[in-house]
């Protein structure tokens, strides 16, 4: 009979056991995230100013890269229209490929007027789903 709160008590150790994520950062269960992949992170609280920083970088980018045909406010102005939008707030870690994305977007490559996002980039914020 004292199996029971045995098993209860061990259960209520887990809650508390950490894990250590992709990027070396310590957390407990409850604040770990699998990404698609496979990748487990550690919620960080700086994930939606990185996303929104990302998405700042991304817009230059492609302002840069169209070499003068639009500025940024019409860039943002058409996106809204299309209904492109990012909900930096569903951000929950940032990925290892974080920091190259910075660097490729400081510098970014074009293809006939446009950016070039890459899959660096693409991953590099993690976000829930929204259901």
């Amino acid at each position: 009979m004292k199996l029971a709160p045995t098993l209860a008590l061990i259960g209520l150790c887990c809650l508390a056991c950490s894990y250590t994520d992709v990027k070396g950062d310590t957390c407990t269960a409850d604040d770990l995230f699998e990404a698609e992949n496979g990748d487990r992170y550690c919620r960080d609280a700086d994930a939606p100013d990185e996303c929104e920083a990302v998405v700042n970088e991304m817009i230059d980018a492609f302002v840069t890269c169209g070499d003068g045909a639009f500025t940024e406010d019409q860039l943002r102005l058409q996106l809204a229209q299309d209904g492109v939008t990012w909900d930096c707030d569903l951000a929950v870690a940032t990925s290892l490929d974080l920091d190259t994305c910075h660097e490729q977007l400081a510098d970014p490559e074009c293809e006939d007027g446009v950016a070039v996002i890459s899959e660096e980039c693409q991953g590099s914020i993690l976000a829930v789903e929204e259901e």
